[in-house]
């Protein structure tokens, strides 16, 4: 079972890279995408991470606040 989690409230100037970075230190990231307005490129502010070991979500989820371009960002669990 692969859990993957929502990441709210993001910058608008954050990329996959930056999210990539900071949530390969919890784990094995195996998809992350960043939600962009198809009409500026930018983001609309939140994306989604999947890691391989779902122990992994658990711990993001109990550890923090996290910072991710410099603002902290909420999570919230969703179905794959």
């Amino acid at each position: 079972m692969i859990l993957s989690y929502n990441v709210i409230d993001c910058h608008t100037l954050v990329t996959v890279g930056s999210m990539l970075r900071y949530f390969s230190r919890y784990g094995e990231v195996v998809d992350c995408v960043v939600m962009k307005n198809p009409m500026t490129g930018k983001s609309r502010g939140f994306g989604f991470v999947t890691f391989k070991d779902p122990a992994c979500v658990e711990t993001v989820l109990s550890s923090g606040p996290h910072v991710l371009d410099d603002r902290q960002v909420m999570f919230s669990l969703t179905d794959v």
